[in-house]
């Protein structure tokens, strides 16, 4: 009866360090890391030519709308946009100057 409870402890002891104690050692790594990694993630992804290009494509884009606004108040409208879209977007990787420029005036830097 006695090697009967200390097996019977020793199984449970087991179950528990593997079905509650290591997962909970895993969720924590995981969501420690987990951050960092789509960090490095989503910074890989701005550097990408088809990011860059699809930004200086929705720049041109609005470039467009601005010349063609008839009123102040639609090109305020504009500038707003640009000014959201593009916060965090690197000017120096826009080719164009005249976007470059644009995109300056919008954000003022």
């Amino acid at each position: 009866m006695k090697k009967f409870i200390i097996g019977f402890g020793v199984v449970l002891a087991f179950i528990v360090t593997f079905g509650v104690v290591v997962p909970s050692i895993q969720l924590g790594y995981i969501s420690f890391w987990n951050p960092k990694f789509q960090s490095v993630e989503r910074t890989t992804f701005k550097e990408t030519k088809s990011y860059i290009e699809g930004m200086t494509m929705d720049l041109a884009k609005y470039y467009g709308e601005y010349q063609e606004a008839k009123t102040d108040e639609t090109k305020s409208v504009v500038k707003n946009l640009v000014r959201l879209r593009f916060s965090d977007f690197d000017k120096n990787n826009i080719d164009s100057y005249e976007l470059r420029g644009f995109l300056v005036e919008c954000r003022g830097f």
